[in-house]
């Protein structure tokens, strides 16, 4: 079942860079983050509060915890991402994005959540290595024109492996829709602090429009919920991976 969340996860995740670029033929990139943190956070706060009504009664060491978690897994991650991919490739940001389970694993060892496993590390080379002969192997290559784009998807690839180590001792404890709405509740706090002067109803087309109407059901709200569900009851590195 764990499994089968993270399929749903990796398939959500994979739609984003180009659902993306569409969406940002009409919204600015931090409009789209905005979006994301501010529906994110009003759908998982109603259902925390539905299914766990103790979930607003947590201690202040925990909310402060959440608000790290949330610079690293949201506000950080998201607005990295978005300016990433506005200034690359949707081929390439996909590329970069496996990086994840690399940084995830040596993050989770150097932070002794894990141990270092031959099997795991190699499958791990081999899946990395198998994205990138794909990537080349259809014609697509690294562009000197999108280098700031590539560092700030590898930058947010760093901070949303963080967030996956961290996360995890908070788990054992709290239920897993709790965690997550509280992280995007304080992401909805930071998050519109960057995208000051943007319009956020601009005039879309219907492609840039369906395209974020896409990203804040899949993309966000699932893959968010079903990853730190997973997270929860597996590895951090497996839900790198």
């Amino acid at each position: 079942m764990v499994h089968l969340a993270l399929l749903v996860v990796s398939f959500s995740f994979a739609t984003f860079p180009v659902a993306g670029k569409w969406a940002m033929e009409s919204f600015a990139p931090r409009t789209v983050a905005t979006w994301r943190v501010f529906v994110g956070a009003a759908v998982l706060m109603t259902i925390a509060w539905r299914a766990h009504p103790k979930a607003f009664r947590l201690g202040r060491r925990d909310l402060w915890m959440c608000f790290g978690l949330s610079l690293l897994g949201v506000s950080i991650n998201q607005i990295l991402y978005i300016e990433g991919l506005k200034r690359s490739s949707a081929t390439t940001a996909g590329l970069f994005m496996t990086i994840i389970p690399i940084l995830t694993s040596a993050v989770a060892v150097a932070l002794r959540q894990e141990r270092l496993h031959l099997r795991k590390g190699l499958g791990i080379l081999a899946a990395t290595t198998g994205v990138g002969v794909l990537f080349f192997a259809r014609g697509s290559r690294l562009s000197a024109d999108h280098v700031e784009g590539d560092v700030l998807v590898i930058l947010n690839a760093t901070s949303y492996s963080f967030y996956l180590v961290l996360a995890k001792p908070m788990l054992k404890r709290i239920p897993s829709i709790v965690v997550i709405a509280w992280v995007f509740f304080f992401g909805a706090l930071t998050v519109p602090l960057v995208s000051f002067g943007e319009p956020w109803v601009p005039d879309a087309t219907p492609r840039a429009l369906g395209a974020l109407i896409w990203i804040l059901i899949f993309p966000t709200i699932t893959a968010y919920a079903l990853n730190t569900w997973a997270l929860k009851r597996i590895e951090a590195s497996v839900v790198g991976i």
